[in-house]
C-alpha cells in the first residue's frame, strides 16, 4: 500500500479556504455516501477522510496542488453510478465531487459542438443538444443519472456505441487537471484527435 499522509483538520481549514466551508464535507454520515459506487460488495466500499465540492478548474487545481504537496490521495467522482470502483477513495483521502460542475456552457450548432462541466448529467447532454437542434450519441443506460466527466473518464459505450463509437469518439477537446495540479486543455492533433494523443497546452 503506497504509504500517504492523513487529512489534518490544518488540510480540512486549506479545503475550506479555496471551495468555502460549506462545501467541504467531513461528518461521517455525509462521507458514507461517497465510499461506494453502484457496487454493492462491501469489500469495494472505503470511507474518505474529506469531501470537497469545487465549482471551478481553478479550485480543482488548487485541492489537487494541495493535496500533491501534502502527499495525500485524490479520487474524482462524478454521478456515482460505476460499478468498479473507480471513483471509491481505495486509500482514504480527498474526493472531489463534480456534482455542483454541472453547467452546460456554450452549445454551437453552427459548428456541432457543446462545452460542458463534468458534473453535468448525459441526459441532460442529449436534451440540450436536442433543443438546439443537434445530436449527442452518447447513452449509456445511467444516463438519467450519470455525469458526463465519468462517461469520458470510462470511455462509456452503451445503445448507439456501434454506430457512432463510444464516450471518445464524441469528444473534441479537453480541459484537465493532471496530479501536478496544473490546468491543461486536450485539443485534437492537426490529422488525429483526442483519442489518439492530441496536443497539451497548459492554461495555469
Amino acid at each position: 500500500m503506497p504509504k500517504y499522509n492523513p487529512v489534518t483538520p490544518a488540510i480540512v481549514e486549506a479545503l475550506r479556504n479555496i471551495v468555502g466551508a460549506k462545501n467541504v464535507l467531513v461528518d461521517a454520515e455525509k462521507l458514507e455516501t461517497y465510499s461506494h459506487d453502484e457496487e454493492t460488495d462491501p469489500r469495494y466500499h472505503h470511507m474518505p477522510e474529506v469531501v470537497v465540492l469545487p465549482s471551478t478548474a481553478e479550485e480543482i487545481a488548487a485541492i489537487v496542488q494541495l493535496a500533491n504537496r501534502e502527499l495525500i490521495p485524490v479520487v474524482a467522482r462524478g454521478g456515482g453510478t460505476g460499478l468498479a470502483a473507480g471513483a471509491v477513495p481505495l486509500y482514504g483521502g480527498i474526493v472531489i465531487s463534480t456534482e455542483k460542475m454541472n453547467k452546460v456552457l456554450e452549445v454551437n450548432p453552427d459548428s456541432m459542438y457543446m462545452v460542458v462541466q463534468p458534473g453535468v448529467r448525459t441526459e441532460d447532454v442529449q436534451k440540450t443538444a436536442k433543443e438546439h437542434g443537434i445530436f449527442y450519441a452518447g447513452d449509456p443506460c445511467s444516463g438519467d443519472s450519470c455525469f458526463i466527466g465519468g462517461n469520458v473518464a470510462t470511455d462509456a459505450g452503451g445503445n448507439r456505441a456501434i454506430k457512432y463509437g463510444t464516450t471518445r469518439s464524441q469528444i473534441y477537446a479537453l480541459q484537465v487537471v493532471p496530479p501536478q495540479g496544473k490546468i491543461v486543455r486536450v485539443t485534437p492533433s492537426p490529422d488525429e484527435g483526442v483519442k489518439s494523443g492530441g496536443r497539451l497546452t497548459e492554461i495555469l
